[in-house]
């Protein structure tokens, strides 16, 4: 569906904002810090004497503090803008390569573009819930009222479709694509 409240829509985007749908809602649960602590365990041998004031942050290439402790972030792992056609199975957005930003669609996102990971994962920035592609379904202009799955070769065509026309580097939508062959679903 496309956002047209003013609130929901970045202020450095021009273009339509579709919406994401997690399709297993609650079994992704980002654990709070309290939760995360009960199984942090600590050897002792942490030195954190040299470090200046704010270089201590998330794990990985991530610097968000709330990255700490939840799956929002894997080693190695780098996010950008998710910008494709819709990646859903039967859509004529997809096939006439219409590229549009996505947002979740979850009470209190919507503020932020959701981003793709090179690990073919997808992040809301807003509430940091990360997951695989697979776990998600997208609803575009094309069909509102009917959010639909994708499946490896649909979004696979989808990013194939922005290959030389996106912020997202080749050698990432590669790694993308390497990991949808690797694991079809």
């Amino acid at each position: 569906m496309v956002k047209n409240n003013e609130w929901a829509i970045p202020k450095n985007i021009d273009k339509p904002i579709e919406t994401v749908y997690e399709i297993k809602g609650n079994e992704y649960k980002v654990p709070s810090f309290e939760e995360f602590m009960k199984t942090y365990e600590n050897d002792g041998s942490l030195n954190y004497d040299d470090l200046g004031g704010g270089e201590v942050g998330g794990y990985g290439p991530c610097s968000d503090y709330r990255c700490y402790g939840s799956n929002a972030c894997q080693s190695g792992e780098r996010f950008f803008d998710l910008y494709i056609p819709c990646p859903s199975i039967y859509c004529h957005n997809r096939q006439n390569k219409i590229k549009t930003y996505w947002v979740h669609d979850r009470p209190g996102c919507g503020y932020s573009n959701d981003q793709i990971s090179s690990k073919a994962r997808i992040r809301c920035p807003d509430c940091f819930n990360t997951s695989h592609i697979k776990y998600h379904n997208f609803k575009c202009s094309a069909h509102k009222d009917d959010p639909k799955e994708t499946n490896s070769t649909t979004f696979g065509d989808a990013l194939f479709a922005i290959y030389n026309d996106t912020k997202i580097p080749g050698t990432v939508i590669a790694e993308i694509l390497s990991d949808l062959a690797r694991n079809p679903w």
